[in-house]
């Protein structure tokens, strides 16, 4: 067995072009081989309304005080502020039932200057200090109060609480007091 003839493929022949004409188009829209540029686009207008106003500088939001950072100003101070340290009167027979928290200190004045310290905040003297005490030495020096005074007495006298982060600069330890009642006393002065 013979294998049949075979037949010479034939070439296909193309067209023969110069290399001008042969060049791709890669932007058709163009008609180029390279990339178009860019053009810059046109401003934004503002709208009709903004044109009108005046361009006003952006204002920073206030950033909103920490509760518990000091706001009062510079030592030496003549007077604290009655919203600024926190002063709130108590009634006495809250005070038993209250649980001992370090961040108030409180003060037993009589009524009407009670009335003066929550109206018009607190003047500090240096000759005529306050004393503050804890809730457990305020608790104490009331108990010995009821033992010696008349009860009616006691009627007179109102507690005001105080927070004590705001006069921690302002505080001079009271020896004697402390030692007497077993509990923290300070004085409340000017330096």
């Amino acid at each position: 067995m013979s294998a049949p003839p075979t037949t010479p493929r034939r070439k296909r022949s193309r067209p023969k072009t110069s290399t001008a004409q042969t060049q791709l188009t890669l932007y058709p829209h163009t008609n180029a081989a390279t990339p178009p540029k860019r053009q810059a686009k046109p401003a934004r207008r503002p709208p009709a309304h903004a044109a009108q106003e005046p361009a006003q500088a952006p204002t920073a939001t206030p950033k909103q005080a920490d509760l518990f950072t000091h706001p009062l100003p510079p030592l030496p101070r003549q007077h604290l502020n009655a919203q600024d340290i926190r002063l709130t009167a108590i009634p006495i027979g809250h005070l038993a039932t209250t649980p001992e928290k370090d961040q108030w200190l409180y003060l037993a004045v009589p009524e009407p200057t009670a009335a003066e310290y929550l109206a018009h905040g607190i003047t500090l003297s240096r000759t005529h200090p306050l004393l503050l005490a804890t809730l457990r030495g305020m608790q104490a020096w009331l108990a010995k109060l009821h033992e010696q005074e008349d009860p009616e007495q006691l009627d007179h006298i109102c507690i005001l609480r105080l927070h004590k982060t705001m006069v921690a600069e302002l505080l001079e330890p009271e020896p004697d007091q402390s030692a007497l009642f077993a509990a923290p006393f300070y004085w409340l002065k000017t330096f």
